[in-house]
């Protein structure tokens, strides 16, 4: 026969219960408090006989037809915010971001993919800044298909299609001055021999020219 709880224990359940915690957790704490190894389904069962309820874990169809429509524009924190006070719950970010992206296909505007965002959106990503350029559907790696680093955009409308075997470096080494000004392409020779040299420099001027010199340097060998 399954031991009864105390006036007491009910008592403490009653003021400690939250709709929102899992029972796995009310139950840890309360075998701690009173020494006890209750089971979680007997737990759940108790404060159902209480009159406890907990909320809903599952999502309703407007619910999930709330995120599909919402969460495109949103954060993770914008939409747990407006979520969690359009239905009065009280879900993380976090389960919240795994539902839109895992079950639904849904992607917020702040997005590792950024499906959420409008093209010409900016974002920086490692050390560049970047521009999405098209909204390719979710797949492995799709981030490298939508977005381009600014500074190749701003060359490539200035030059056209950069050129295979070429890259473009800033001039002032300020990954964030896209600038067309600050801007140069290079191919695989110059640049291997701007590294050996260590010619870069904070100053545009000066590391233009020690890329021309390398640039000169190549044409007397070809030339040779």
């Amino acid at each position: 026969m399954a031991k009864r709880f105390a006036a007491e224990q009910d008592g403490w359940l009653i003021h400690n219960h939250c709709p929102a915690q899992r029972v796995k957790d009310l139950t840890a704490a309360f075998n701690f408090v009173f020494s006890e190894n209750r089971s979680v389904d007997t737990m759940k069962n108790h404060i159902r006989r209480l009159g406890l309820k907990q909320e809903r874990r599952n999502f309703t169809k407007e619910q999930d037809a709330w995120l599909k429509t919402n969460a495109p524009r949103l954060s993770v924190e914008e939409t747990a915010s407006q979520f969690n006070s359009a239905f009065g719950t009280s879900r993380s970010a976090q389960v919240l971001k795994v539902r839109c992206n895992r079950t639904l296909k849904v992607y917020h505007a702040n997005s590792k993919y950024g499906l959420g965002c409008p093209v010409g959106t900016e974002t920086r990503h490692g050390d560049y800044i970047w521009v999405k350029c098209s909204d390719i559907p979710y797949e492995k790696n799709s981030f490298y298909r939508n977005w381009k680093p600014k500074h190749r955009v701003v060359w490539e409308q200035h030059h056209g299609e950069l050129p295979e075997g070429m890259t473009v470096v800033f001039l002032d080494r300020n990954h964030s001055n896209c600038d067309i000004s600050n801007l140069y392409a290079v191919d695989g020779k110059t640049l291997r021999e701007m590294g050996k040299k260590q010619w870069w420099s904070d100053s545009r001027d000066l590391t233009l020219a020690a890329i021309k010199w390398c640039e000169m340097f190549y044409k007397i060998k070809e030339v040779e």
